[in-house]
């Protein structure tokens, strides 16, 4: 009985359940929560495009932009731009409110950097970037904007000097430059001006003061005085930077000597010869008085005198070898040529050839038989330098023939052994350009060397010199660039 009464009660709930549904619809699925708003942060920075950082995070995104899908509770927001130092903001976010962060750079004290002038002599005046400032150093500019600047110092009879650099927040940047005098000596380097390379092979000058560098594996340069110009394979018709010699011909027009042949400047025209010599590296070049050129290459000595091009070989003429490294032409129009090995070929212009060896010289075995170079002083006298050879026993040094014969020459503090080549200008004062600095010599005053320690020069490694048509001394180096010493100066 009671088994049957329990079924009962059970029975009856469940009718009554049926009976309600019935009469209203019961929902018996998930129920669903309340929509929650996600908070965003838009962020922006003067300047832009500084990156935003969520919680020590790199977000990826620069300003300005916002930050979405974000949960309520407190962030660290942290930006970082290039120069500016970090700045860190925190924010609160509460439901789906949009905050906006805006960061001011250039409202910040500690975010301006500073440049602090210096200068050798002092009392230079300051440019900054192009602008005079009205100011002189030694001076602090204070209150910059982080960025890139470019700062000049001037100073009467000195090279004016710039420098460009970067300031950054909350720093000082440093100028300090020494100005170079210019009453005397003016440096011209890759540092300081537009000169190709520091690296030069030689120099000579046209009829119009111009004077032309040669660069060793850089091309040429030129400069009037005021502008210069740069000519290499890259920006004209030169056929290669690798430039050896050059020599100013009656025309005014530049002859250059290449490692594979020979080039004609006109004006702006390119002539090219190479094919005339067989793409010959030409070691030196000479113009003589007739207007001939005269070549030293090694292929042996060749001539053009404006038509025909004439080459001079051991299997065709009296010179003693097809390596000529060095060539002048004397008062008479005796062209000498010095080889590598066998001394010098001196050429009357017509058919005899004359060899001159250390051992005819009669000047010693150990002085050699290597020419690095030859010039005809202005009273008859022949200027020969010999370079060492450690392998053959050979010294070098300079040699001078004068009346039939020859003598060792040799002149104090001058390093005779290790001359590349002898300049001789148009006072009779010999040049010579020597690993170790540049001699003077003449026959009334003390021998001198100019050296990078006594003088103004970047480089004692001496390649060229030449005084030009105002008085200059101009001088090339190895190393150290051009060097203008003044006229009375020197």
């Amino acid at each position: 009985m009671r088994k049957k009464g329990y079924n009962f009660v059970i029975l009856t709930i469940l009718s009554v359940l049926s009976a309600v549904s019935c009469k209203r619809e019961i929902y018996t699925g998930v129920t669903e929560p309340s929509v929650f708003q996600n908070g965003r942060i838009f962020v922006n920075s003067n300047p832009k495009r500084a990156s935003i950082y969520l919680n020590g995070r790199n977000t990826g995104q620069v300003t300005p932009d916002t930050l979405k899908w974000l949960d309520n509770g407190t962030y660290d927001i942290t930006l970082k731009l290039n120069l500016y130092l970090d700045t860190k903001l925190q924010v609160a976010v509460n439901g789906g409110d949009v905050y906006t962060l805006f960061n001011d750079y250039s409202d910040q004290a500690n975010q301006k950097g500073s440049i602090i002038c210096n200068s050798q002599p002092s009392s230079a005046k300051i440019y900054l970037n192009g602008a005079f400032i009205n100011q002189r150093t030694p001076y602090t500019i204070t209150g910059l904007t982080p960025g890139y600047y470019w700062v000049q110092l001037t100073y009467p009879l000195c090279r004016s000097d710039s420098l460009h650099l970067t300031v950054t927040a909350s720093s000082n940047t440093m100028v300090n430059i020494t100005l170079d005098d210019t009453s005397k000596w003016v440096s011209y380097a890759a540092f300081n001006s537009p000169i190709n390379s520091n690296y030069l092979s030689g120099i000579v000058a046209d009829n119009k003061n111009v004077k032309w560098i040669s660069n060793l594996g850089s091309g040429i340069n030129s400069f009037d005085g005021v502008r210069w110009t740069k000519y290499t394979s890259a920006n004209s018709l030169l056929k290669t930077d690798a430039v050896n010699c050059l020599a100013v011909d009656a025309g005014n027009n530049l002859w250059v000597g290449l490692s594979d042949g020979i080039m004609l400047l006109i004006g702006s025209t390119w002539i090219d010869f190479s094919a005339n010599v067989k793409n010959a590296s030409i070691f030196c070049a000479k113009i003589d008085k007739s207007g001939n050129l005269w070549l030293g290459t090694n292929n042996g000595l060749y001539k053009f005198d404006g038509t025909t091009w004439q080459n001079f070989t051991p299997s065709n003429s009296g010179i003693a070898s097809t390596m000529i490294m060095a060539i002048d032409i004397s008062d008479d129009g005796k062209i000498w040529a010095g080889t590598n090995a066998f001394g010098i070929s001196v050429f009357d212009g017509n058919h005899n050839w004359q060899i001159w060896n250390s051992s005819d010289m009669q000047v010693g075995a150990t002085i050699g038989n290597i020419v690095s170079s030859i010039a005809a002083g202005k009273d008859g006298v022949i200027w020969v330098s010999f370079s060492a050879n450690d392998k053959l026993g050979y010294a070098g040094g300079v040699c001078a023939y004068s009346g039939g014969q020859w003598n060792v020459f040799t002149a104090g503090a001058i390093p005779t052994q290790t001359v590349k080549s002898i300049y001789v200008d148009q006072n009779n004062t010999k040049w010579f350009c020597t690993q170790s600095g540049l001699g003077k010599y003449t026959t009334a005053q003390t021998p001198a060397l100019f050296t990078k320690y006594n003088t103004g020069l970047l480089s004692s490694n001496i390649t060229g010199a030449l005084i030009d048509n105002s008085g200059d001394l101009w001088i090339t180096t190895n190393g150290g660039g051009a060097e203008k010493i003044k006229k009375g100066n020197y």
